[in-house]
Parts: structure tokens; C-alpha cells; sequence
């Protein structure tokens, strides 16, 4: 029997976001299995309710209203912003006629709607990828006071409550997976592996690429591990501007130029080897021309997002990644020197990206690195093998 299923998103589909890429990789690889997918996702214009239909799955755009961009407090932002959302999806698909054998949340926030539309239907419910709530809520509220500790016990009964409801929970990391069963007893038999992934058919290795020091990176701000690694990378920057190492050119491509800091905008914009660009309609043929990708993320965050997308993207686009091992947290089987390069923290990356541009890695070394890259992300990281986590519920 062809399984049908029924996503709900909390981000714009049109957004180039982490959130969005893993479930357009999902959408793409259920369709080509012979699924039968629709995904609900908020909408705050018509101009962004174009997509009606993506690979075969029907986009429905829950007109909003944007009332909470003035509010300047996140916590309280999201809290507004999660009932207002649910309430609009409910609203939204009352009276219609629906069959569905899988109402999928991604991560929590819609969850609430997801968990009533999955009662009425007789549905299972999927909670995918969902954040570590109290490890975030301790990261950000350190400090011991009443408020903080009422905050941080809401969130633990809420995330509780989440998680026993869920009939499976698909966790991106091996880390989310452990801290689920020990935080809040959950059962091996709801959680289910299913990483951040690649259609490696949008990339190729060229073997006859020639080399040509052409860096990439990416970050979605205000996120701040990916603020952490605009900052590194200005600091890498800098220090081969006053070595006079500049034969190298470099796209950086931020979504929303808007929450950089000022000083760093105006002097990559004012770096001749740097193409900053915002929002794009797609990263792959960035990804695709650059030889090099850097990943300076910062040690000592206690999450993870599950296997890093921009990681996975750029081992199976077959590139030179340099990465501190949290640009590649959660990605099993990446090894150092032989599938990438693994960098201390962003002097080291420094370091061994000037290597790099001295020539003192071979062409061979390079592209047996490449090579491994690639191999590693066909064999694990394809979203055609993780969509077969969906015969198993």
C-alpha cells in the first residue's frame, strides 16, 4: 500500500535554511519511493505561496500573519509564534478531506497540530529532528535565578510530554538518540536514525577539475554557532591579508546580510579575493566551482543539529573540507587526512589552509581526499538510502 504522508514545517518553504533543505531532501527521495507526501508550511505573503508542488508533493501555504517580528525577546517570540502556528494549521485543514497514515512534525514546534490532526485521522505521528530543549535552555540561561529555573522546567515537562506522544521519533544524530533514552526514558523501539543527507545526484566530482584555490562558505545568521564561525572565518581572513596570502578567491554567501556585524560586511566587501553574496536560490553551483570548503565552527557547544548539512554537502560535492570537529558533528565516518582535514580551532585552520594554497598538499593527496569525501556521503549520507526509514512505521 502506497504510504501517505503529511509534513508540517515551521519555516517558509522558499527560506535557504538548514530545516528546509533536509525536508525538500526528504520530500524528493519519498516521492521517487513512491510515496504520496504533501507538507503544510507558514506563508506571509502570496508572493511566497508560488510553490504549489515540489517533485510530486503538494505544498500547502498556511497564510499568517508576521505580528512578531517587533518583539525583540526570541524566547517570548517563539512561544507566541508556536500557538499562533498551530492554531492556523488546524484552521486551516478543517473540513477538508484527508487520508493520512503519517502526520510528520519537523522538530517541535508543530508538533501540537501535528499530534491532533494524527488523533482524528487514526494516524501515526513523527517527531523529526528535534532539538535538545533543555540542553539549549541551559546553554542560554546559565545563570541561577527563579525565572530561569520555571523557564528550564517548563521546557523539560513540555519536551517530556512531546516525547511520549510521539508514536517515532526520527533523531538526525546518534546524539540526540542518547540523550532522549537518558533524560526522559524513552523506548529504543519509537526512535529511529535518520541523518541529515544529500541528493548526490545535484553534484559530481570532476576528476579533471583543475585546483584553482577557490574557497566556499555559508552561514544562516542570527544562529549563533553559525555567527561563532562567520566571526572565525574573518579572523582566517584577516590573517592571510597580513601574510599577503592572496592567491585565493572566496565566496561567502549569508542569508540575511542584514544581522552581520557592520564591521566585518564592510571589510569582506571591501577584500578583493571575497564574493559576498546573500540569499540565493540554490548553493550547489556555489558549492560546485569552489575547490575548498571551510567549516570554523566553535568548540564547546553542546548541541548538534544531527549530521551538519553544510558538511555532508561539501564531502559529497567531492571537496576539500577543512573543518573543526564540530563542523563535522555527527557525520560518522569522517576521518582525518583521509576524507578531510581536521583543524584544532580557526588558527590551526588558518594554518592548514595556507598549507593548502603554498601547494604543499599534492594533487594526488587532494584527490584522493576528494575521492574518499565523495564515497563517504554514497554510501552513507544519500537521502534515497535514509527515506528507508519509512517502511519501518
Amino acid at each position: 500500500m502506497r504510504k501517505r504522508i503529511l509534513m508540517i514545517s515551521y519555516e517558509e518553504f522558499n527560506l535557504h535554511i538548514g530545516l528546509n533543505t533536509r525536508v525538500k531532501g526528504l520530500i524528493k527521495a519519498m516521492c521517487e519511493k513512491g510515496m504520496s507526501v504533501e507538507l503544510a508550511v507558514p506563508c506571509y505573503s502570496e508572493e511566497n505561496a508560488s510553490v504549489r508542488e515540489y517533485y510530486g508533493a503538494k505544498i500547502h501555504h498556511v497564510m499568517m500573519k508576521n505580528v512578531f517580528d517587533p518583539i525583540l525577546i526570541p524566547i517570548i517570540t517563539r512561544v507566541f509564534f508556536v500557538h499562533y502556528f498551530n492554531k492556523s494549521v488546524l484552521r486551516y485543514f478543517k473540513g477538508k478531506v484527508l487520508e493520512f497514515d503519517l502526520i510528520q512534525s519537523e522538530q517541535m514546534y508543530p508538533f501540537s497540530a501535528g499530534f491532533k490532526l494524527a488523533k482524528q485521522l487514526s494516524a501515526k505521528v513523527v517527531l523529526d529532528d528535534p532539538t535538545m530543549l533543555c540542553y539549549l535552555v541551559d546553554d542560554k540561561l546559565n545563570k541561577i535565578t527563579l525565572l530561569n529555573n520555571l523557564v528550564k522546567w517548563f521546557v523539560s515537562k513540555y519536551e517530556y510530554s512531546v516525547y511520549k506522544k510521539a508514536d517515532y521519533v526520527f533523531c538526525s544524530s546518534q546524539k540526540t538518540a542518547d540523550y532522549m533514552k537518558s533524560m526522559f526514558a524513552i523506548s529504543d523501539v519509537k526512535v529511529r536514525y535518520a541523518p541529515n543527507g544529500l541528493d548526490v545526484s545535484n553534484f559530481s566530482l570532476d576528476e579533471k577539475k583543475q585546483f584553482t584555490n577557490k574557497i566556499f562558505f555559508n552561514s544562516s545568521l542570527p544562529y549563533y554557532q553559525n555567527m561563532a564561525a562567520l566571526k572565525n572565518l574573518y579572523k582566517i581572513l584577516l590573517d592571510c591579508r597580513s601574510k599577503a596570502i592572496l592567491n585565493f578567491t572566496i565566496t561567502v554567501i549569508i542569508n540575511k546580510q542584514s544581522f552581520m556585524p557592520l564591521n566585518i560586511k564592510q571589510n569582506l566587501e571591501d577584500m578583493s579575493q571575497v564574493e559576498l553574496l546573500s540569499a540565493v536560490d540554490s548553493l550547489v553551483p556555489y558549492i560546485d566551482k569552489a575547490d575548498i570548503v571551510l567549516l570554523p565552527y566553535e568548540k564547546g557547544h553542546t548541541l548538534t543539529a544531527g549530521s551538519r548539512l553544510k558538511a555532508v554537502e561539501a564531502l559529497g560535492a567531492g571537496k576539500l573540507v577543512l573543518s573543526t570537529l564540530e563542523g563535522v558533528d555527527g557525520v560518522i565516518g569522517v576521518e582525518d587526512n583521509i576524507n578531510f582535514m581536521l583543524c584544532d580551532d580557526w588558527k590551526d585552520m588558518t594554518e592548514k589552509l595556507q598549507n593548502v594554497l603554498s601547494g604543499s598538499l599534492s594533487d594526488e593527496k587532494i584527490k584522493n581526499i576528494q575521492r574518499n569525501a565523495r564515497r563517504l556521503v554514497e554510501e552513507k549520507y544519500s537521502w534515497n538510502k535514509i527515506v528507508d526509514v519509512y517502511s519501518s512505521v
